[in-house]
């Protein structure tokens, strides 16, 4: 939740206030002493390019700008809870074989291959996994050959 005197703060020195408030939000802690640094700097003669992106900067960049960022209250972690797994029955083998077959061929199979499919048993389905589960240049014409049909 943004802080309205932080982000007044920042605004006072050109930051936008979206930007304000969210840094305001999310660095509340260190808004204070990077305001103090960078007027700090300024008053030493020191010229910034741009004012409110240095001052931006500074509250994201604490390091850079050489200060330790104060310690926000650490919580623990929330146990994260597992999203449901889904029942995972395996896809049929059949579905296997096109979804094979359609990313060696980069498309559906032809409809004479479909058909072709249609009539396989267990087995066959078995050897045209096999086949399909070589390199393209090898997989396609053996499909070819164990469907009789053209791709």
């Amino acid at each position: 939740m943004p802080q309205p005197a932080l982000t007044e703060m920042l605004m006072r020195h050109g930051v936008s206030r979206p930007v304000a408030e969210s840094l305001s939000a999310d660095y509340p802690e260190r808004i204070p002493t990077a305001v103090r640094l960078v007027e700090e700097k300024v008053a030493s003669g020191w010229k910034a390019r741009s004012l409110s992106a240095s001052l931006v900067d500074a509250v994201k960049e604490p390091a850079k700008w050489g200060y330790a960022a104060p310690q926000k209250d650490v919580k623990p972690p929330t146990k994260k809870t597992q999203a449901p797994v889904p029942d995972e029955t395996p896809p049929d083998l059949k579905t296997v074989v096109e979804s094979l077959a359609k990313v060696k061929l980069g498309r559906q199979l032809s409809p004479m291959a479909q058909d072709a499919l249609e009539a396989l048993t267990e087995e066959q389905f078995q050897t045209v996994k096999q086949a399909l589960m070589k390199p393209k240049s090898e997989a396609l014409p053996l499909l070819q050959a164990l469907l009789s049909a053209p791709l």
